[in-house]
């Protein structure tokens, strides 16, 4: 299964990024500076 490193994947393009890889069977791995839209990308939300 491939894997990707996502940035700035807290919102827009990365998050819709991570949620298109995601939805294809990537392995995903998200970067960014506030903990909290990571938090909420990793709970689906």
């Amino acid at each position: 299964m491939p894997s990707i490193l996502i940035t700035v994947a807290g919102s827009g393009v990365g998050r819709a990024s991570a949620k298109a890889f995601l939805a294809e069977g990537w392995h995903v791995g998200l970067v960014g500076r506030r903990e909290g839209p990571l938090a909420a990308n990793c709970r689906g939300t």
